[in-house]
């Protein structure tokens, strides 16, 4: 477990340190590559919804306190991005990688639809086209690319690393319902 923290709290701080230093002055226009959301991505579809969530509420905190004005709206999104992949975790192979680069594409789609609406949208900016051109589809091809090279990376560190077991959240899960019920009849 806490071989799982510490993973989580280093490739997050790597990810932000690449997303911020080096990958910004890559000369793609607009689009930048989504580190952030791409290791909360793969941390919820590898370990569950509450590691999704976790990662993402790590991941959109960081994000709000370096991006916004505000608290909480990278978070919020982040969250459910996390607790969404998370929720596909029952389909976790090692082997596949079809389905986290289905669900990374997906996710990064929803979040470049969202970030539209909320920030482009509401202050009056509706040049959907040009958003799309310049910055969406270069981004969903960044990131794309980019989960190609980050998603066997972080599943060698999960599986071999830090020695994962897939059935350890289901079994923990069961232990708790168990230990519920028993309060709940005793």
């Amino acid at each position: 477990m806490i071989k799982r923290i510490i993973s989580t709290l280093i490739s997050i701080a790597v990810a932000f340190l690449m997303q911020t230093c080096l990958l910004r002055y890559l000369p793609t226009g607009r689009a930048t590559v989504d580190l952030l959301l791409l290791i909360t991505c793969i941390f919820g579809f590898m370990r569950g919804e509450y590691a999704g969530m976790i990662s993402g509420i790590l991941c959109g905190l960081t994000m709000d306190i370096f991006y916004s004005g505000g608290l909480g709206l990278y978070t919020l999104i982040y969250l459910y991005v996390g607790y969404l992949n998370g929720l596909c975790n029952r389909f976790f192979e090692e082997k596949d990688f079809k389905m986290p680069l289905a669900l990374i594409f997906s996710s990064e789609l929803a979040y470049l639809l969202l970030y539209f609406l909320l920030f482009y949208v509401f202050s009056n900016n509706f040049n959907f086209s040009d958003y799309v051109s310049r910055r969406m589809l270069p981004e969903l091809l960044l990131t794309c690319v980019s989960a190609v090279i980050i998603y066997p990376l972080l599943l060698f560190l999960e599986v071999r690393v830090i020695n994962y077991d897939p059935g350890e959240e289901e079994r923990n899960r069961q232990n708790l319902a168990q230990s519920v019920e028993r309060e709940v009849k005793g």
